[in-house]
């Protein structure tokens, strides 16, 4: 059974990260072991970048509920740290999308000093709220309406 995973880092200073990035995802039938976002071709959780991975389980998870997402604090220096802005999975039999909105810090040293974080499927609310909207329309409309910018600030895969 496929997922399709889009990570969006934050744009804020230092944002990205070189840690090691785990996560747990679990549903209304059951839930993945560990799993390590990794990718040996290209450097990941870039400042401003989207990240996209597939994640194969045995059977469908159901109505997805619950992501536990950490990391190790393994970067150097300030790339230990990471800000997550939100985290879609997609469920590529169906086409359904399930949101985690965090716009926070993973990081010792930033805002509550936590680098563990589990966090609930967002609701309509939560994904229709204005900081949330204004975030990813003016990211998508900065990036994909400014040819020249676009050109110079895309993404590794693109």
């Amino acid at each position: 059974y496929l997922y399709e995973v889009m990570v969006f880092t934050g744009g804020k200073e230092e944002a990205s990260t070189t840690s090691k990035v785990q996560f747990i995802l679990t549903g209304e039938r059951s839930e993945t072991d560990v799993r390590t976002f990794a990718d040996p071709e290209r450097l990941l959780f870039k400042r401003n970048a989207i990240d996209i991975f597939v994640m194969t389980v045995p059977e469908c998870l159901g109505n997805i509920q619950f992501l536990r997402i950490w990391h190790d604090n393994s970067g150097k220096d300030s790339e230990a740290s990471w800000y997550l802005r939100y985290i879609v999975f997609r469920d590529v039999q169906t086409g359904q999308k399930f949101e985690f909105i965090a716009n926070c810090w993973f990081a010792v040293e930033h805002d509550d000093f936590q680098i563990d974080r589990l966090i609930a499927v967002a609701g309509e609310a939560q994904k229709t709220e204005f900081k949330h909207l204004f975030d990813t329309r003016s990211h998508k409309n900065l990036y994909d309406g400014h040819l020249w910018f676009s050109v110079f600030a895309r993404p590794a895969r693109s």
